[in-house]
């Protein structure tokens, strides 16, 4: 497990800066290489923006936060999803290109909305506030996709499956970092009858961890 200060991430990431981004990956990808990791998974929504910089450079495959989200909206048959996260996440195309390669169809709030939860996110959240107005107005933006046709939504960010943990969202719920680390096991167990010994390393921000 390795993971640079958040703080860092964010200074890079609020001043555009992706290049420095993906030297951040790349920095915990070699040295999670060098102590026996096999893969790496990364967490965090955001900065899957440099993931084909990273992984063109990087020493060991990586799993995609967005792909496992797509596999397993393909998987449970749902056709159109709400994509919910940050202002980057759900105008970006870290997600679509993942949804358009299985023919899944994807909504968004509108730019507003976005902006407002985009607010509640990083003013917020990410501060370790959740609060009733929050949970509120997450739940009314699924129920207005909803509307739109969205037959499952997507939390693609960390904070809001711990908003809506104790909340009754109208629509089921796929939690980003769930399929990714679902996936990240599946990998391990499908490894485990051809080795007899197997070591797995990842981080909270760049990589999870996983001890067969």
């Amino acid at each position: 497990m390795h993971s640079h200060a958040f703080t860092e991430y964010m200074r890079y990431i609020e001043g555009n800066d992706w290049a420095s981004v993906s030297r951040l990956m790349l920095s915990s990808g070699n040295k999670l290489a060098d102590v026996g990791a096999e893969f790496l998974v990364a967490p965090c929504n955001t900065i899957h923006k440099v993931f084909d910089l990273v992984t063109a450079e990087s020493p060991l495959p990586w799993l995609h936060i967005a792909a496992e989200v797509a596999v397993e909206c393909w998987r449970r048959g749902f056709k159109r999803l709400a994509l919910l996260g940050t202002s980057l996440i759900m105008e970006g195309d870290i997600y679509s290109s993942q949804f358009e390669r299985l023919g899944i169809e994807y909504r968004i709030p509108s730019r507003d909305e976005c902006k407002r939860l985009d607010q509640f996110i990083f003013e917020e959240m990410v501060q370790g506030n959740f609060t009733i107005e929050a949970q509120r107005y997450v739940t009314d933006l699924i129920g207005e996709l909803r509307s739109r046709g969205c037959d499952a939504a997507g939390l693609c960010c960390t904070e809001l499956p711990i908003l809506l943990a104790h909340a009754d969202p109208p629509l089921p719920v796929l939690d980003s970092t769930r399929c990714l680390a679902e996936a990240a096991i599946n990998r391990i167990r499908e490894s485990l009858p051809s080795i007899t010994s197997s070591r797995c390393v990842g981080a909270n921000m760049d990589v999870q961890v996983g001890e067969p």
